[in-house]
């Protein structure tokens, strides 16, 4: 009686092949992703480099609890946002002391050399004396934040 082995299945070669071939394509597909993701990445760097929202005058005014602000795009690329928020922190404790969506006093673009100004009243009130960090977010526009101080009067 003779005991024949059968081999069933591929060739060495073939199956280095497939195994190239399997490689080659996750390859490709993981460079793909990442080349995009970089790609988005760096659309994003270089419209905040371009964008220069600045504030030219901030007052802080006790006496009916006030903010006025007005901003400046000093950049090359229009800042565009449907939602605009002002956040007012107390800068002693950092505590924060009101906030309030001003996207009223913005139009849904903010060309550059275009100014805006708005106030606003603080819920929170106001001490005189006291230093106050007014924060306001692009929200739309890569979270674009501008930040400066004044002291109530």
């Amino acid at each position: 009686m003779s005991i024949r082995k059968v081999r069933k299945g591929i060739t060495p070669v073939v199956a280095v092949v497939l195994l190239l071939l399997i490689t080659v394509g996750t390859v490709a597909t993981a460079w793909a992703w990442i080349n995009g993701f970089i790609g988005d990445q760096q659309e994003r760097t270089a419209e905040k480099l371009n964008t220069q929202v600045e504030f030219r005058d901030l007052v802080c005014n006790s006496g009916d609890d006030s903010v006025e602000f007005y901003v400046k795009n000093t950049g090359s690329t229009a800042v565009t946002s449907t939602s605009v928020e002002a956040y007012v922190y107390n800068v002693s404790d950092g505590a924060l002391v009101s906030s309030v969506d001003v996207t009223s006093a913005f139009t849904n673009s903010m060309d550059p050399d275009d100014d805006v100004d708005s106030n606003f009243t603080v819920s929170g009130g106001l001490t005189p004396g006291l230093q106050y960090e007014v924060r306001v977010e692009f929200s739309d526009h890569n979270n674009y934040i501008i930040t400066d101080t004044c002291q109530a009067q």
